[in-house]
């Protein structure tokens, strides 16, 4: 377990101080994590609340989650920056691509390339404070998965001239994931496997948006 302690300033007042199992020493420092800033109403006293409509890219800036991830995995994700707090209420994975329709039985693909699912799958994760959390319990590896964490699934077959299907799959964060200014906190989409044969496939991020 991590051990906590006390830091003395030589002003009269202390701060908590962490050791983590690395052996590293964690301080509280501005920006205040998520809790403080909702707790002391931090955000209240933001500039105007704007709405958050963002596609995770990769470091390349590119949104496609069309790539090859089975030899080195690629992130595609949502950052921090240093004038704004970000909070993520949902995503949607929208992939297009034929064979994917759930109606006839094919759930267990994921598209028309992939016929037994993927072998490592998709993990999505939030990485804050030094850690990384998993929102997946377990990467996703064929369609039907994505009904283990979405409520809300669109299916829409044929939709264009190619017969290619739509697929689209809400995933609602249990708690908003704050991503504070000035920090390494980030929303990660990571893909394991080689997905080039996607026809395409894109992860959005809907939410709020405070400007410093």
């Amino acid at each position: 377990m991590p051990i906590r302690s006390t830091i003395k300033d030589g002003k009269g007042s202390s701060n908590e101080a962490e050791v983590t199992l690395d052996k590293s020493l964690r301080v509280t420092s501005f920006p205040p994590s998520p809790a403080v800033m909702k707790e002391s109403g931090f955000l209240d006293i933001l500039k105007e609340r704007h709405i958050l409509i963002d596609t995770l890219k990769n470091s390349s800036g590119s949104e496609g989650l069309d790539v090859d991830g089975s030899t080195n995995s690629q992130d595609f994700y949502i950052e921090s920056e240093n004038d704004k707090v970000k909070q993520i209420d949902y995503v949607k994975f929208i992939i297009e691509d034929k064979k994917l329709q759930i109606s006839s039985g094919e759930a267990s693909r994921f598209g028309d390339a992939y016929a037994t699912g993927l072998t490592n799958g998709i993990r999505m994760f939030a990485y804050t404070s030094g850690s990384e959390d998993d929102i997946f319990f377990e990467p996703i590896k064929a369609l039907g998965d994505f009904y283990r964490f979405s409520e809300s699934i669109v299916n829409d077959t044929d939709v264009t001239v190619d017969n290619t299907d739509v697929f689209v799959a809400k995933i609602d964060f249990p708690a908003p994931l704050t991503i504070i200014p000035a920090s390494f906190d980030k929303l990660v989409v990571r893909i394991q496997d080689d997905l080039t044969a996607t026809y395409r496939f894109n992860v959005i991020a809907y939410g709020s948006l405070w400007h410093l």
